[in-house]
């Protein structure tokens, strides 16, 4: 787990070493409408996402691979955190040990998350928005 360094907007693809199509969420506190849900992103259009979401306060980027949380400080100041799924503790057998969540919401559908300890840290990874698989 990477938690609280220091980055800069365009290295945030840098970070991302999954192949699987992504997820980002963004929080805009100063937006009306500030909250953005993107679904199935593939790694090389995510720089154009990233463009039109700019003035994020928080930028959660995540797939079953990783969940990496940006802030924004202002100032062209970032800074991250990133979850991988093989960072989470694991049982005798080498399984990972964890609980699967589903998380309601009205304006997005599910939300599935991990819930599982990092030493003595209990952490929530984003999955994928959608059903029950």
């Amino acid at each position: 787990m990477e938690e609280f360094k220091t980055l800069s907007l365009g290295e945030i693809k840098n970070k991302i070493t999954s192949t699987q199509d992504l997820y980002l969420v963004s929080v805009d506190y100063d937006n009306k409408d500030g909250i953005k849900l993107e679904k199935n992103i593939n790694l090389s259009n995510l720089d154009t996402i990233l463009k039109e979401v700019k003035n994020f306060y928080k930028l959660y980027i995540f797939n079953e691979d990783f969940m990496l949380t940006v802030f924004n400080f202002g100032d062209n100041e970032y800074k991250y955190t990133k979850i991988i799924k093989s960072d989470f503790d694991k049982n005798e057998e080498g399984k990972i040990k964890e609980t699967i969540k589903y998380i309601y919401m009205r304006e997005y559908g599910r939300l599935k998350v991990r819930i599982g300890k990092i030493g003595e840290r209990e952490v929530i990874q984003y999955i994928k928005f959608g059903g029950e698989d």
